[in-house]
């Protein structure tokens, strides 16, 4: 009886990055989030609020906001934008300018790259126009 023995090779390129050598550096991989979500943001309109987004990825990973409808949120200019860092910034306004479509709803953060989607928990936004009814807002919540 005779014996032999098969030997398979495996050959892997990895492509050096040319940030620092490192190649790990070089693979690719969707996005992940790095900041937490908090599940509802109720706030002042003299005050504003920030909703932060933050993700990582290889490629860096665009991100987006969509509301609870799947549209994406759009800048209004003095209202809401988009920050840098991805984060949603609601600015303050006066009273008169309190929009029902910006200013109460739900939306969701949105990170992609060439490697995939994903997309946050749902967070619940409320302006209020004085501290009172940003109270109220608070304690029926929490029923």
């Amino acid at each position: 009886m005779r014996l032999g023995f098969v030997f398979t090779a495996f050959v892997v390129s990895v492509t050096l990055s040319e940030d620092n050598g490192n190649p790990l550096d070089a693979l690719q991989h969707g996005p992940m989030f790095t900041s937490g979500f908090a599940r509802e943001i109720v706030f002042l309109n003299t005050i504003g609020a920030v909703v932060p987004c933050s993700a990582y990825g290889r490629p860096a990973p665009e991100i987006d906001w969509i509301w609870s409808s799947g549209k994406e949120v759009d800048r209004v200019p003095g209202l809401l934008q988009m920050l840098p860092n991805g984060s949603l910034y609601f600015q303050q306004f006066r009273d008169q300018l309190f929009n029902d479509k910006i200013h109460s709803g739900r939306v969701r953060c949105r990170a992609k790259n060439t490697g995939g989607v994903i997309i946050s928990t749902e967070v619940y936004i409320k302006a209020g126009s004085d501290l009172d009814q940003v109270l109220v807002i608070n304690c029926f919540r929490h029923l």
